[in-house]
């Protein structure tokens, strides 16, 4: 919202990055690139909303506002779409780590990490 997540394209103009291509793609490095327009992270998000809709039962295809900002008007119950919006709030922080240090970004991976979350957080799983 205030752009102040740091991108290789920032790191780029400060001369802390030799370039400023995006680690997954090789495409320029931007905030929106980052959490919405490359191809892997597109998949790697359908992926997640497919696997969060089967493990609970729901069938939410949210837009790209809500994947960046939170649903807030499916005709769900409050705590699904609560868990919803942490597992989405979770999926970017989890691109955005990984990104940073360089590793992939894998579904199962971020199901374990998610699963680790819920119990800590006391969100149902």
């Amino acid at each position: 919202m205030h752009r102040i997540v740091v991108t290789r394209r920032y790191l780029f103009c400060y001369g802390t990055q030799p370039n400023d291509d995006y680690i997954y793609c090789g495409e320029k490095d931007s905030i929106n690139h980052t959490l919405i327009d490359c191809v892997f992270v597109k998949k790697f998000s359908q992926e997640v909303i497919s696997w969060f809709n089967v493990t609970n039962s729901t069938h939410l295809n949210p837009s790209i506002e809500e994947k960046l900002f939170g649903v807030t008007s499916e005709p769900y119950v409050k705590t699904i779409v609560k868990k919803f919006n942490y597992t989405l709030l979770f999926m970017k922080y989890y691109i955005y780590t990984n990104k940073l240090h360089t590793s992939p970004i894998l579904l199962a991976d971020f199901v374990n990490k998610i699963a680790l979350k819920y119990k800590i957080e006391y969100i149902e799983a």
